[in-house]
């Protein structure tokens, strides 16, 4: 063994102490892997195939590794310290899965030199043979592995590796450096050889350049160094030049006259580098076979640039640059200083590294429980717990519900948007017969948008009139000259044609007034707007057989009359009897508080009550409830004689005037027939938001196919109860009598208002005077709202009847549907779901079997992904807090 003063490391040197506290500082993080974390710095040595890498590595760290062409780590520890760091898989680009390094000890700890070299090519057969375990070519007798021959029981052996060896060597014969010697670039390969092994090598080679990296650029001299592919790379990686020390090596085969180029480069004339080149003589291959131990490899190096022309007659700068021991010199004082630049960074970046890593294993899921059943029951109680919470809408958890509530009001809607559309007028012959969609509002009770001016003589099939009633009729027919009314919402004139009314035929006008909604009066008076008695327009009266033949109808308003009754008892009226905001008697008082009427609803869409687009066109007003007056029908109108038509075809054997109870059934049946796929349709939201609130809280894979089962069994009962509720409806059926009566008076005292019609306004003082002569005939009592009884019965009495009876039940029906089907839907659905998902989560998952620890242990098993990303973030968090507590206590 050769002196320590023999040696060409930096032993001898001044700063030597600082020099090996710094590498061995980086060796040691190394060991524990912190090149996958952070970019440490190191030497990569790289040139061109057989341009002496090997030997100039051989000859700075002092041991002989000319084996086979994979990746090394030299880092000197401890003699024979051998170790095969595992990277990434074998045929994985080396820039996959770097986070993934750890190194396996390969091997004994060697005391004896002779054994290196044998154990490192054992170490590099074991990478090259992935398919056979590391432990196998420990003790393999390599006589028996002839080059480039695979080990028995090998089925594959790679020409080139991604992992490395790392060999950690103590010597007072080497240097204290950290090499990473890569394989030569190649551009071509042998037949049979994989071509992607050119690729391969460029890509190992561009990766360990980079970042903290000294490149050892090893040229021949044999080559021209414009032709050398690894002078390209470093170029491309380090432009600047300031990373890259170029070696030039085989000087000895340089021929007479070709020395003054390479001169030149030495020289920094040519190719410069900011840290220049430096030349190399490595024994020949004659030497080889002396076996030359490492001392004498260096005396015969400084024996050539001494004695053998032009290197000895070089310039003394370039002398500087000659033989192995210059060239360790430098590396490693750049090596050094590169050390201590970085450290701030390395702390810095190890300190960031270790957050990230903390923070994503605080986001990935809770690692198995070591109480299986006890975690899997928590686990069903939390999820139980937020369920009921969402259907019962606690605060923080209201969004179920607030998904539900816009279904149900649109369930409503349409299913106010199924009821009947009757229109308390016949159809025109000659009129179209299309049925098209209402102009305005949602429309149940329809006015024309264009009227005939009112007729001024009755009509031979009316009814005849008593001697003073014909006196006082007479008296109060409208002049036919007289000027029509004004538009809606214009100012009335002070005339005696402003009043309005309808004429009402049938029941008492009495009784017809008192049908207000009980609504809270704005208590405004009445205005001379328009706003009628009933809010109506007067209706035409031709039909199919009749198209000639008019009802005369007077119209006056009460409360344009004088508040003296003269005897007759009369009292001050105001405002319409449906109208929006329907009126309540004041307490005390004799007024009525006017609210708008029907007149402003029944207004055409263009604003002009007087014209309208089409003359079949209808306007539709609706009786109180603001949700039927703020949606449009779907059904096409019917009007008056398409119901007669309906009746006569139901009739049978049935008395005449009898209106058969198929027809009305019919009728209100055909209002139910959407009423099925509404509900589904309303249903189908919240499966949907319920289905996507269970999602959310569900946590486990087991827990969802059992919730998914669940929630179908769920919604299967509820879609057949749904169906069930809406089969209820027939026959029709109904004990609220009243609210049944109640809204047929109503709707019959609106279809009889549409009939009568809107005509010009007698003047009040001649109303006044005809109830003054009604009471002085006897008639005590009588008011002005009595004599529109004059006009007879309808000869649609019945119709209308019909009309307003099946109109009434369709609001019965409606008002137990938009309840009913809501409420099925939150029972069947949401709270039944709520009340049997717990047993069915304990059931499904057997806890309560023999086997429950060993079900539930499985149900918690972790998932192969995150069991994968754990242990990989547990070994960065390992090695990175290791790295850490070796950086923050490390002094120079």
């Amino acid at each position: 063994m050769a002196s320590s003063s023999s040696a060409v490391g930096i032993a001898g040197f001044d700063y030597a102490k600082k020099v090996q506290v710094l590498i061995k500082l980086i060796t040691e993080l190394r060991a524990l892997g912190a090149q996958a974390d952070i970019d440490l710095p190191r030497i990569a040595v790289i040139g061109n195939q057989s341009a002496g890498k090997s030997s100039l590595v051989e000859a700075i760290s002092g041991v002989c590794h000319r084996l086979l062409s994979v990746k090394h780590h030299f880092r000197p520890k401890s003699c024979g310290d051998m170790h095969e760091s595992s990277k990434v898989p074998d045929g994985v680009s080396p820039n996959v899965l770097t986070r993934v390094v750890q190194e396996e000890k390969f091997g004994p700890v060697l005391h004896d030199k002779s054994q290196l070299e044998d154990m490192l090519r054992r170490a590099q057969l074991a990478i090259l043979n992935p398919s056979l375990a590391a432990e196998k070519f420990i003790d393999l007798d390599l006589s028996k592995v002839s080059a480039g021959q695979k080990p028995a029981g090998s089925t594959r052996q790679l020409q080139f590796s991604s992992n490395v060896v790392c060999l950690d060597l103590s010597s007072s014969e080497v240097t204290d450096l950290s090499f990473i010697d890569l394989p030569g670039i190649i551009s071509n390969v042998s037949e049979g050889e994989d071509p992607k092994n050119i690729e391969l090598v460029k890509s190992l080679v561009k990766e360990h350049i980079s970042g903290n990296a000294l490149i050892l650029l090893t040229i021949t001299m044999r080559d021209d160094i414009q032709n050398q592919s690894a002078a390209l790379l470093a170029k491309a990686a380090d432009p600047y030049g300031l990373r890259t020390i170029g070696v030039l090596t085989k000087p000895d085969t340089l021929q007479e006259g070709e020395h003054q180029p390479w001169l030149n480069v030495l020289a920094g004339r040519d190719h410069p580098l900011h840290h220049g080149y430096y030349v190399t003589k490595q024994p020949a291959v004659i030497e080889l076979s002396e076996k030359l131990d490492h001392g004498d490899a260096r005396k015969r190096e400084r024996e050539y640039f001494s004695t053998v022309t032009p290197w000895n007659a070089a310039e003394s700068h370039i002398k500087t640059r000659m033989g192995v021991p210059n060239l360790t010199k430098e590396l490693s004082r750049l090596l050094s200083q590169l050390i201590e630049l970085t450290l701030p960074k390395l702390r810095a970046d190890s300190k960031t590294n270790l957050d990230k890593c903390l923070r994503e294993l605080q986001s990935l899921p809770p690692p198995p429980p070591e109480n299986p059943i006890a975690e899997l029951l928590r686990l069903v109680s939390f999820f139980t717990a937020d369920l009921s919470n969402y259907v019962w809408g606690s605060p923080a958890y209201e969004s179920l519900i607030q998904h539900c509530r816009p279904a149900y009001a649109k369930f409503m809607k349409d299913i106010i948007k199924t009821g009947p559309n009757f229109v308390a007028e016949t159809r025109k012959v000659g009129s179209s017969t299309k049925r098209g969609k209402p102009a305005n509002l949602h429309p149940i009770f329809t006015t024309p948008t264009k009227r005939p001016a009112p007729s001024s003589s009755r009509s031979d099939s009316d009814p005849p009139l008593s001697p003073g009633t014909q006196e006082i009729y007479e008296s109060m027919t409208v002049n036919p000259k007289a000027s029509s009314p004004p538009a809606f919402g214009a100012p009335q004139p002070a005339t005696n044609s402003n009043i309005f009314a309808s004429a009402l035929k049938g029941p008492s006008l009495a009784a017809a007034s008192s049908s207000f909604f009980g609504q809270k009066s704005s208590n405004t008076s009445l205005s001379g707007t328009g706003a009628t008695l009933f809010g109506a327009a007067p209706a035409k009266s031709s039909n199919v057989a009749e198209s000639t033949s008019t009802n005369n109808t007077f119209s006056f308003n009460p409360s344009n009359i004088s508040n003296a009754t003269n005897g007759s008892g009369f009292s001050k009226f105001g405002g319409g009897l449906f109208a929006n905001g329907a009126q309540t008697m004041k307490n005390g008082s004799n007024t009525f508080g006017a609210g708008p009427s029907f007149s402003n609803a029944a207004k055409p869409a263009s604003g002009n009550p007087s014209e309208s687009n089409d003359k079949d066109e209808t306007q539709q007003v609706e009786v109180g409830d603001d949700e039927f007056a703020q949606v449009r029908p779907k059904r096409a109108p019917m009007y008056l004689n398409e119901v007669r038509e309906f009746i006569e075809s139901s009739l049978t054997r049935q008395l005449p005037l009898t209106v058969p109870h198929e027809a009305k059934a019919r009728l209100i049946e055909q209002c139910f027939e959407e009423w099925p796929a509404l509900s589904e349709k309303c249903f189908d939201v919240v499966h949907t938001a319920f289905k996507d609130c269970l999602e959310g809280l569900v946590c486990k894979n087991f827990q969802r196919n059992i919730v998914e089962k669940e929630l179908e069994k769920a919604k299967e009962r509820t879609i057949e109860r749904l169906l069930w509720m809406i089969e209820l409806e027939n026959p029709p059926f109904t004990q609220n009598e009243h609210y049944f009566v109640d809204y047929k008076e109503k709707y019959l005292a609106q279809y009889r208002e549409q009939r009568g019609g809107k005509s010009a306004q007698p003047d009040a003082t001649v109303v006044n005077e005809a109830l003054a002569k009604l009471t002085e005939l006897g008639f005590s009592g009588v008011t002005a709202l009595d004599l529109q009884k004059l006009h007879g019965p309808d000869k649609y009495e019945q119709e209308l009847i019909l009309m307003a009876e099946v109109r009434a039940y369709f609001r019965v029906a409606y008002k137990r549907i938009i309840d009913n089907i809501p409420r099925v839907i939150d029972h069947e659905f949401l709270h039944k779901t709520r009340k049997s998902m717990q047993a069915a989560l304990i059931k499904e998952l057997g806890m309560g079997e023999h086997n429950s620890a060993q079900r539930a242990a499985a149900y918690l098993s972790e998932e192969p992904r995150y069991l994968v990303r754990r242990e990989e973030l547990l070994q960065m968090k390992d090695r990175l807090e290791g790295v850490l507590e070796k950086l923050y206590k490390f002094t120079i």
